[in-house]
């Protein structure tokens, strides 16, 4: 795995998302419970501005590590890019019961104050 993050890691530096995901791609067929590369996927996925399946990489993430605060505060801001504000808000009401800093440090740099 850790040959494809170099070839994922080179291939983002001379901006070719599409060959990044295709290692992405066998990395994750390698080691589907990895995380990193599901949310990885995720976030070049975003770039490409491809949020729909950019949700659904996020969300295969959580489904291994549930609780994982920053991935869910990354669909939160996935969630905001695309207007879908219940959604966020849903999200950040899971991270508050979580980690409450997190959550209103979030807030305050999507939306610029602190939520209550």
């Amino acid at each position: 795995n850790d040959v494809y993050y170099a070839y994922i890691a080179q291939c983002y530096i001379f901006d070719d998302l599409d060959k990044s995901l295709e290692y992405i791609d066998k990395a994750i067929q390698l080691n589907p419970n990895n995380a990193g590369y599901w949310v990885q996927k995720a976030d070049y996925l975003d770039l490409m501005g491809r949020c729909k399946d950019a949700l659904l990489c996020y969300n295969e993430a959580l489904k291994i590590e549930h609780n994982n605060v920053d991935i869910m505060l990354k669909k939160a801001e996935l969630y905001h890019k695309m207007g879908l504000t219940y959604e966020e808000k849903k999200i950040l009401e899971e991270v508050k019961k979580i980690n409450s800093k997190k959550a209103e440090f979030y807030n305050l740099l999507i939306n610029g104050y602190w939520e209550k």
